[in-house]
């Protein structure tokens, strides 16, 4: 009923709880996920291209290989989440927690990453080029060989990083 946008006017605070489901390999490209509790899911593969996850729960979610380019995770909670190689270019990220996440290799151009929390990340290997990242904290996190040309870090905390590697051409320190 929630993605179907068919609920009655008294049902409007009820959320999608879909913590722990397998959804690996499934189209949920444009889906309406605000605030929806995705935690422990496996969206290995998945296609959420476009979707809404404003507020969603996707802690210790698996998004390894997922595409979720130019979707909405603002105010999104994804502590511990898996998300490796997975397509993030165009993502609106701004306030989302990121802490303890597993981004290795994973793509994040142009992205909107303002004021996000990425403590003891894995950012080893990433794609981060011409995004926005202004007041984003980065305690402690794994920024090996990561490419940031062009990203704008802009009163960005990086305390304790690990930037050895890394291409810092053109960045807004």
């Amino acid at each position: 009923h929630w993605i179907a946008v068919d609920c009655d006017d008294y049902e409007d605070d009820m959320r999608a709880d879909l913590s722990d489901v397998d959804l690996s390999n499934v189209d949920l490209h444009g889906v309406d996920l605000r605030n929806a509790n995705l935690s422990g899911a496996d969206l290995t593969n998945a296609e959420l291209r476009d979707a809404d996850l404003g507020g969603a729960n996707l802690s210790h979610a698996n998004l390894c290989n997922a595409c979720l380019r130019g979707a909405n995770l603002t105010d999104a909670d994804l502590h511990a989440a898996n998300l490796f190689a997975a397509d993030l270019r165009f993502v609106n990220m701004y306030n989302a927690s990121l802490s303890n996440v597993n981004a290795h290799c994973a793509s994040l151009d142009d992205a909107n990453l303002c004021d996000t929390s990425w403590n003891y990340a894995d950012l080893s290997m990433a794609q981060i080029i011409n995004s926005n990242l202004t007041h984003s904290v980065f305690y402690s996190a794994n920024l090996r060989t990561v490419n940031l040309r062009g990203s704008n870090l802009h009163d960005a905390d990086m305390t304790n990083s690990d930037l050895s590697c890394s291409n810092l051409s053109n960045v807004n320190l």
